[in-house]
């Protein structure tokens, strides 16, 4: 799809799936039960150590040899999810590790200017977080959406997915929610609404005075200084 046909579908759609996926409930149990090689925790924070691995290599620039290994990782996962059987609890961060490889693969995209592609990865990613109840990855992955609305200068819709990501956001982490209200800014700004986003910066910072320290990998880049330069 081409940018011209990307832009004129967009218009119309860009919030939508922010609506349908906060109606839609985490999946009551993700145990999986059969004879197959069991996968217990242990496998598990390893993962955790290649994606966060994945993360960090991104903040050296995007490229597509990462993409590579991104979606190398994540069919492993996948098999995992598949072929495998594991607790509840496993399940669950088997699925939260699904969802942050197809956000990490979203943004890659995102970086190159493939905005379709970035767009599939998200979603994605959205359906899977959800699905694992992992409620701070399905906001973090929102607030993607909106920053790619606002990229392509759909504002309304870039504040609406903003401010969707800061009600999904149930969880107890101020850093989170800062990174959320700072995305609810940027998106404001973009749409020429200066109360909107004075009130989300302050809100911002207020969060992160807090001397809570609790806080997804994911969310490791975001200080106070760092929402200065913001």
């Amino acid at each position: 799809m081409d940018r011209r046909a990307f832009l004129t579908m967009m218009g119309t759609v860009l919030s939508a799936p922010a609506h349908q996926w906060l109606l839609t409930d985490p999946v009551p149990h993700l145990t999986r039960w059969g004879r197959a090689r069991r996968v217990d925790l242990a496998i598990v924070d390893q993962l955790d150590l290649i994606v966060g691995s994945l993360r960090r290599q991104d903040d050296d620039g995007g490229a597509d040899a990462l993409l590579l290994l991104i979606r190398t990782d994540l069919r492993r996962v996948v098999q995992l999810l598949q072929h495998s059987r594991y607790s509840d609890t496993v399940g669950r961060r088997l699925h939260s590790n699904a969802a942050e490889l197809l956000r990490l693969a979203g943004w890659v995209s995102f970086d190159a200017g493939r905005h379709a592609k970035a767009r599939r990865y998200w979603l994605a990613a959205l359906r899977v977080a959800r699905e694992a109840g992992d409620h701070a990855l399905a906001a973090n992955i929102l607030g993607f959406l909106s920053c790619q609305a606002k990229d392509i200068q759909h504002p309304r819709e870039a504040v609406a997915l903003a401010e969707c990501a800061r009600s999904e956001y149930r969880g107890a982490s101020p850093r989170v929610l800062a990174i959320l209200d700072l995305r609810a800014a940027e998106a404001h700004a973009t749409d020429g609404s200066t109360a909107g986003c004075r009130r989300a910066i302050d809100s911002a910072f207020t969060h992160l005075d807090t001397s809570i320290t609790i806080a997804p990998d994911w969310s490791y880049w975001l200080n106070v200084g760092h929402a200065h330069v913001l």
